[in-house]
């Protein structure tokens, strides 16, 4: 309570933002990949230098959606309620 005093604000608004500037740091990290020097100048290199596109790099690349998501998650497996009166 004191520190919601001190900021100026009420209970619900302290609690929000600090949880969002926490959940907000949880994500970042999440999705950051910490690599090595040599690593680091692999990504750039191949960025850089990217390799040939063989066979199945082609094939995967042209694959449709439904090959490459299970079933369960395919746009097609999600039914709306009907809207008919």
């Amino acid at each position: 309570m004191r520190a919601v005093a001190i900021k100026h604000t009420d209970m619900t608004d302290f609690i929000l933002r600090h949880a969002l500037r926490a959940a907000r740091k949880v994500i970042g990290q999440a999705e950051r990949l910490p690599l090595s020097e040599r690593g680091g100048l692999r990504v750039l290199a191949a960025q850089e230098c990217p390799a040939a596109p063989n066979a199945r790099r082609l094939a995967t690349a042209r694959r449709p959606p439904k090959d490459i998501f299970p079933p369960r998650f395919h746009r097609s497996n999600i039914s709306c309620p009907s809207t008919s009166v």
